[in-house]
């Protein structure tokens, strides 16, 4: 009897906090997709021609009990159905580098699909998927969670660099991710040039070849000037031509290669939602972005 009780308990603070996680995406979405369909395309668009970089994780049934918004786990049926939705509606999926350097003609249908961390399930999951639409990405690993096996830590397991270098075959292209995927805001001119340099150095040893390609490990400060001045110049020092951050908004013709924002994807992302964001429906929210960073700062 007792284990009755504990199983429905269980069952119903399941439900409830699943419940919370609907009723939030609701009000998340309803401005998103609301914005992209009242307002006139044209005073959506940028100058230049617009340049979504989705921004994945893990493919990964697992949610919390956080906001849609920072779930960074993407369940295998929502990916596919997005890759499919990408796919029907007329979109390249491409990597960072084709998409910057040589693709040609109008970019309005190109979408770059990145991936941070490295983990296993981008290999086993997500790029038969991404081949199976003739897709390609950018992964970005972390040289430390990479080996010549794979690693686990913290209940995720890592690519080993086998697995990295298996990738060139399905024109994935490799970036750096960091060496220990820590807070660089927060590092010394000695460990800001470490994650750099060596992470650079060490995935270029694993896969046998040139990477020129940066992703921002955590919320990137863009309100600290002198944070971006370093970083700037240290990506520079090392040969990176490029760098993705976690600013929300598309990308385009104008915007900094060393400050690209993305596209955070999920699974509350249905093709409604997800074609708002690609219109350029959710680039409003980085004013509150970059407000929350701004009052945060100042109370620190």
């Amino acid at each position: 009897m007792v284990r009755g009780k504990r199983r429905q308990f269980r069952f119903g603070r399941h439900y409830t906090a699943h419940k919370n996680l609907e009723m939030k995406l609701h009000l998340d979405r309803l401005v998103c997709v609301g914005l992209s369909q009242i307002v006139p395309t044209r005073w959506l668009q940028v100058k230049g021609n617009r340049l979504p970089i989705l921004m994945y994780h893990g493919i990964d049934e697992a949610q919390s009990d956080r906001h849609p918004y920072f779930q960074t786990n993407t369940s295998m049926a929502a990916f596919r159905a997005q890759m499919q939705m990408l796919a029907e509606r007329g979109y390249r999926g491409v990597s960072l580098e084709q998409a910057l350097y040589h693709s040609s003609g109008d970019s309005g249908q190109l979408v770059v699909i990145t991936f941070d961390d490295g983990y296993a399930d981008f290999y086993d999951e997500a790029v038969p998927v991404l081949a199976n639409h003739g897709f390609t990405a950018t992964v970005y690993v972390v040289s430390d969670l990479t080996g010549n096996y794979r690693l686990t830590k913290g209940g995720k397991t890592f690519m080993s660099w086998a697995d990295v270098r298996e990738l060139s075959k399905y024109g994935i292209q490799v970036g750096s991710h960091t060496v220990t995927h820590g807070h660089l805001c927060k590092a010394s001119d000695a460990q800001l040039k470490n994650e750099l340099r060596h992470s650079k150095e060490d995935i270029e040893d694993g896969i046998g070849s040139p990477i020129d390609s940066f992703s921002y490990p955590y919320a990137f400060p863009e309100h600290n000037k002198l944070y971006i001045k370093r970083v700037r110049e240290c990506l520079q020092m090392y040969g990176y031509k490029n760098a993705v951050s976690t600013i929300v908004g598309t990308a385009n013709s104008k915007t900094d290669p060393y400050l690209l924002p993305r596209l955070p994807v999920n699974t509350f992302d249905d093709n409604t939602f997800l074609q708002a964001k690609l219109n350029g429906g959710y680039d409003w929210i980085h004013t509150l972005q970059y407000a929350k960073k701004i009052c945060t700062a100042r109370l620190a």
